[in-house]
């Protein structure tokens, strides 16, 4: 039984690794790294957002970095690149959850 089990998550596996949105996920993925801007913005973001973690643990306000915070990520969301990861993305999750949901279902006593 657990062959079988093993054998079919493989299956979807591939499935999901050979279709059209993953291989455009890929693609873009490939492409936002060696983009001028993408990488640079993302990698300030997360900066920010570990000193913004640090801060609140520190008990210290946070809104000068919330605000930069958000003007990086409207400079990133402006970016049609970026804009269509994020869709893939979004897409590729929601069949992700699909997937977990409906296996769930099978294992539910």
């Amino acid at each position: 039984m657990n062959k079988e089990i093993l054998d079919k998550v493989e299956e979807i596996v591939k499935i999901v690794k050979d279709s059209p949105s993953y291989q455009t996920y890929l693609e873009l993925e490939n492409k936002m790294k060696s983009h001028p801007k993408i990488p640079k913005l993302i990698e300030e973001i997360k900066k920010l957002q570990k000193k913004a973690v640090q801060m609140v643990s520190q008990g210290l306000e946070i809104d000068s970095i919330e605000k930069e915070l958000s003007s990086l990520q409207e400079q990133l969301e402006e970016i049609p690149l970026y804009q269509d990861f994020v869709d893939i993305q979004k897409e590729l999750n929601d069949s992700f959850s699909f997937i977990k949901e409906s296996i769930e279902e099978l294992f539910i006593f």
